[in-house]
């Protein structure tokens, strides 16, 4: 949570508390309308660190490495693994079988994962 909109919540309810229901109506509903406020601004901070959380077990979910009977046989490149050497890999070939890319040597990997997406312009 926000420490700022926790903060301006506490002397928001300061306000409240130290009047005690007593006092002057337009402080107390100022301050009424600023913890209104303040929590509608937590709710929203809280939903966007949801929705990061759940990109970022996306992401790292898509990097994980599965078990190379769920590769996809359609031509595409992919990273294999077969307990010993990394490989860019693809199912190809008469009779198909996993080759490597660079050399049409086969290859028995155990697992697979995706190749990352090529840089756009203006990365390094």
């Amino acid at each position: 949570m926000d420490r700022d909109i926790l903060e301006r919540l506490r002397e928001a309810a300061t306000i409240l508390v130290e009047t005690d229901g007593v006092g002057d109506i337009g402080v107390l509903e100022a301050a009424r309308i600023e913890i209104e406020r303040l929590q509608a601004e937590l709710a929203e901070t809280e939903k966007f660190m949801f929705l990061a959380m759940e990109r970022a077990k996306a992401a790292e979910a898509e990097r994980a490495w599965r078990d190379i009977e769920t590769a996809p046989k359609n031509g595409t490149q992919v990273w294999g693994w077969n307990g010993h050497d990394m490989e860019t890999i693809i199912w190809a070939g008469d009779p198909p079988s996993w080759l490597v890319t660079w050399s049409d040597a086969d290859f028995l990997p155990t697992y697979w994962q995706p190749l990352p997406a090529p840089p756009t312009a203006g990365e390094p």
